[in-house]
């Protein structure tokens, strides 16, 4: 049996046994620890890329249900559910240009509906971030411009004009040969001569119709635009006669796609040259049909018409819709 004095011999032998053991204990802990720090980052780490992927799963599960909405809202004309819908695509895809492009589309149909200015302008808004996402593409300057130009025509504001022209033309620098931007170019030259009362800018739109011609063929509304431009031209220069013949040959060819389509057009043409009886014919064609007598009414009342406004076959026609 050991003694105390067995035992106390081992004490001189205790601090050299403690260095031995103790710095291998700890090392161990050491590694042990760092171990389970490592595993347990992995498992965070493993389970946030899960998180993110689900995640992303489910964004582009919501962006693709709100645009199956939006398409069918869209097809029955529910313009407002449609923008909204692009809306929370925005939200949910942030660098989409398309989606802005979309909600912006969206916003300028339902100003459409109510002449909205402050909705037209959450459209250019929408516009503008799209080209910030996607700058080469000209469609999205095109229909930023045909917002301004709503705009302009319901505040008849030279500012929203400008804004106008400056994406046309921006949109003409990526894509000149783009019939639909030609004709809309070309209506608001049209328009901000009118409105200036400055017949360079119908000289303009002159060439910009003849251009739509040019790149789409032949359909009737450009013609009839076309032959607008260099009649009212011609009215502020004094010169109509001088483009009569011009003017009707581009009425003739709108008349040619479809049946009326210029006929009034043609009737304040003869009018202003002072030509009755064509005119009053091209008149009764305008009103064929016609069964809204208010409109009528406003045709009738068309400053254009003065020079006709005297003869009996005028007064006949005017007496139909009193």
């Amino acid at each position: 049996m050991k003694t105390l004095y067995d035992i106390g011999m081992f004490i001189p032998f205790l601090p050299l046994l403690i260095t031995f053991l103790v710095p291998p204990f700890l090392y161990f802990l050491a590694l042990l620890g760092i171990t389970g720090l490592f595993g347990t980052g992995y498992l965070l780490s493993y389970y946030r890329r899960q998180y993110i992927i689900q995640k992303v799963k489910q964004e582009e599960a919501d962006i693709a249900a709100y645009k199956i909405v939006a398409n069918i809202a869209f097809l029955r004309k529910r313009y407002e559910e449609a923008a909204r819908c692009w809306e929370k695509i925005t939200q949910l895809s942030k660098e989409d240009a398309e989606a802005y492009y979309c909600w912006g589309c969206l916003l300028v149909l339902c100003a459409d509906q109510c002449s909205d200015i402050s909705i037209y302008k959450r459209g250019v808004d929408a516009f503008r971030q799209a080209s910030l996402l996607a700058p080469e593409e000209a469609y999205i300057f095109r229909e930023w411009g045909v917002a301004c130009m709503q705009m302009a025509r319901l505040t008849r504001n030279m500012d929203y004009y400008k804004e106008c022209l400056a994406n046309y033309e921006k949109a003409a620098c990526l894509n000149s040969g783009d019939p639909e931007l030609c004709d809309y170019w070309g209506m608001a030259l049209y328009e901000v001569g009118m409105l200036t009362e400055n017949p360079v800018f119908l000289e303009e739109s002159v060439s910009m119709f003849k251009k739509t011609a040019f790149l789409a063929g032949d359909y009737e509304s450009i013609y009839r635009k076309w032959g607008m431009a260099p009649m009212e031209y011609g009215r502020r220069t004094g010169e109509l006669d001088r483009y009569k013949n011009e003017i009707e040959e581009l009425f003739f060819k709108a008349e040619k796609q479809k049946a009326g389509a210029a006929a009034y057009k043609l009737a304040l043409l003869n009018s202003l040259v002072n030509d009755p009886e064509r005119a009053v014919y091209w008149l009764r064609k305008s009103l064929k049909g016609r069964k809204n007598k208010m409109l009528v009414k406003r045709l009738l009342e068309n400053e254009d018409l003065d020079n006709i406004r005297h003869i009996p076959a005028f007064k006949k026609i005017a007496g139909k819709y009193d």
